[in-house]
């Protein structure tokens, strides 16, 4: 019995060990956000400017709201490096899916150590909705999503921004991935990002007060006696 216990043990504890080694190490590396031209870095030490916060691996969810009437660009970017420690990063590319929503932008590219422009279109506001980093031109991959909108008076908007593992959305998205992970250098993993806009209308309501009740049987009680003298007249 206690050998059998003992199997079990080491069983368990193999299987364990080996969920471990194959998980791929995930790091953020850097990001950027441009808000109507603020920009929030990691690079100088600033906080994100989201509600909630990302993970140790950088992966979460985390949603960023604006107000105020006018006009607005928004763009997020991450630069995530895969099992880089064990086979570099060179060996990645991204990718997209489907279809791209009305006033949405969107930027795969080396982050700009040796060609990619990718981080200087984040500076200037302006993405260019290309892939330099496809699966035929392997390489640093970075990904950046962005928004130009518009708000009326009362109007807020939600960004929501999500990056994980797993994909779990019908809206458009970004894909980032390592085909070299694991302690054979041969599984595939990948990193999703997608984003949405929501904009409604926060203006607060005018709430109208009601009569008490007595006050409406009041004046029911005196529009039936003034009907009730007219008859008589």
């Amino acid at each position: 019995m206690i050998k059998h216990v003992y199997t079990l043990i080491v069983t368990i504890v193999c299987i364990v060990a080996s969920f471990s080694v194959n998980a791929v190490t995930i790091n953020l590396f850097d990001w950027a956000y441009n808000v109507n031209g603020v920009m929030y870095e990691a690079s100088n030490g600033d906080a994100m400017p989201v509600s909630g916060s990302l993970g140790t691996n950088g992966l979460g969810a985390v949603s960023t709201q604006i107000s105020g009437a006018g006009t607005y660009n928004f763009i997020a970017y991450f630069d995530f490096e895969l099992d880089s420690a064990s086979n570099t990063y060179f060996n990645e590319y991204g990718n997209t899916g489907g279809a791209l929503a009305a006033g949405q932008s969107w930027e795969i590219d080396e982050p700009g150590w040796s060609f990619g422009d990718i981080y200087s279109n984040v500076l200037g506001g302006t993405l260019d909705n290309n892939n330099g980093v496809s699966s035929n031109a392997l390489e640093d991959v970075a990904f950046s999503l962005g928004w130009e909108f518009t708000l009326e008076v009362g109007e807020v908007a939600i960004i929501d921004i999500v990056l994980s593992e797993t994909l779990n959305t019908g809206d458009f998205f970004l894909s980032h991935s390592d085909p070299e992970t694991g302690p054979g250098f041969n599984e595939l993993s990948t990193l999703y990002f997608w984003s949405s806009l929501n904009i409604f209308d926060d203006t607060p309501m005018i709430s109208v007060s009601e009569p008490p009740t007595g006050a409406l049987f009041l004046t029911a009680f005196l529009i039936l006696l003034l009907a009730r003298k007219k008859l008589i007249i």
